[in-house]
Formats: structure tokens, sequence, C-alpha cells
């Protein structure tokens, strides 16, 4: 029978460094807990999303469809679109949806995945970035939520504009 015997007990200093950092970062607050509430009845969508305070909003009329985005810096960039809605329920809109987004030759896998909507990941010259896309149905209207297209994203800030979205 072989025992083996750890060679040192010592904690290894880098080790407590890195533990230290980790703490320190988990000690930040999150970004979005400071952000407020942005009516968009304005801009002919009934709803309400979260936003950092120095948000600015751009509308506009696409043929059938409003197009409004809300930005602020570079880690925050909504798209919603708005118009007749195209689909009998919330289930096939994602759907459409998620495979619009899969044809994206730079398309790598969803992230996460709900009822009315996904995170994913883009993978462009071995970088990833994250979107999401977020459905909702109102009456006869139908509305998307996803990330600013001409922008890129962290997991974290995704995570956070998908929760901003959520009606």
């Amino acid at each position: 029978m072989t025992l083996y015997v750890c060679p040192s007990n010592r904690r290894s200093p880098s080790r407590l460094v890195f533990l230290f950092l980790i703490l320190l970062a988990s000690c930040r607050p999150d970004p979005s807990s400071s952000w407020k509430p942005v009516d968009l009845l304005p801009y002919d969508i009934p709803l309400t999303i979260q936003a950092p305070d120095s948000a600015q909003i751009n509308a506009r009329k696409l043929g059938p469809y409003r197009d409004v985005t809300v930005r602020a810096g570079r880690d925050y960039a909504v798209q919603i679109l708005a118009g007749a809605t195209t689909a009998p329920d919330v289930g096939t809109l994602k759907a459409e949806q998620a495979d619009l987004i899969r044809t994206n030759t730079y398309f790598e896998r969803l992230v996460r995945e709900d009822a009315d909507g996904f995170i994913y990941e883009l993978v462009i010259d071995s970088i990833p970035s994250y979107g999401f896309v977020r459905v909702h149905l109102q009456e006869e209207r139908e509305f998307v939520f996803r990330s600013g297209l001409a922008s890129t994203f962290t997991l974290e800030e995704a995570r956070r504009m998908y929760r901003a979205v959520k009606p």
C-alpha cells in the first residue's frame, strides 16, 4: 500500500493573491443596479426597459416596423423592432429569431435559452462576443429586443441587457 504525503501544507502566495483578486472583483457593484426605467411609449412602443441614465434614444420607421435603439456608452446598446405580428405565439417568434442568428457565419452556440429569448455567442477571429434576443407579443404587435448590431459585448454585458428588457 502506497501512502502519498503532500510535500507542503503552506499556501502559495500566488494562490492567495488570486483568491484576493476574485473576492475583490465580486465586491464591485453591478452597474445595472443603478439603471432606471425608460418608458418607450413616446416612440410608439408601450413597454418599459431598464437603461443607464446617460442613455440616448434614436427612433426611425423602417417600412412597417418601428426601429428604436437605446444606447449608453460602449457596454449598453439595445435595439427594439416593433411591428405587426408575424407569429402565432412567443415560441414561434423566438424560434424564428434563433434561426436568423444561427445563419450568422460567426455563430458559435446558444449560451442561455428561455421561453421568450436567448443569449448567444459569436466568435470572430477566435474572439468571443455575446448578444441576446428577447421577444414579446402584445395584442397584434410583436416586439423584438436585441443587442445592438454594430456592438460587441462580454457575456456579462449581454446578460445585464437581457435582464433589462424583460417585460
